[in-house]
């Protein structure tokens, strides 16, 4: 299911996302939905036709959520399952990931079906 929410996110980009942010910082979520939202974005960049407009309301998205970043360290789903495949994310995650403070492997080309 977690895996649906960057399609999820292009699709429905023309969202007004306030009750999407209210409703992730309630639960403090926004770390999740903040990635996401980055991973959508760098998506629609590459996309062709590129769609301008979803572009930059993913980034008004990322930088509403930027505004509210939580510092504790979460996942997507499952957490790892030993130190050592922890301490391989740590090493191998992007810098979106670890600006999010994410322990996550995810990059845009792991889902080449959003399009």
């Amino acid at each position: 299911m977690v895996e649906a929410l960057p399609w999820l996110l292009l699709r429905y980009s023309n969202t007004d996302w306030a009750w999407l942010v209210e409703q992730a910082k309630v639960r403090d979520l926004q770390n999740r939905l903040g990635f996401v939202a980055g991973l959508a974005r760098q998506m629609s960049e590459k996309a062709d036709p590129l769609d301008e407009s979803r572009t930059r309301s993913l980034s008004e998205l990322e930088r509403t959520l930027d505004k509210s970043r939580l510092a504790k360290e979460d996942t997507l789903g499952k957490p790892p399952r030993s130190a050592t495949e922890r301490e391989w994310v740590l090493a191998n995650r992007t810098e979106e990931a670890k600006h999010w403070n994410l322990l996550t492997d995810w990059r845009p080309g792991h889902f080449p079906y959003a399009f």
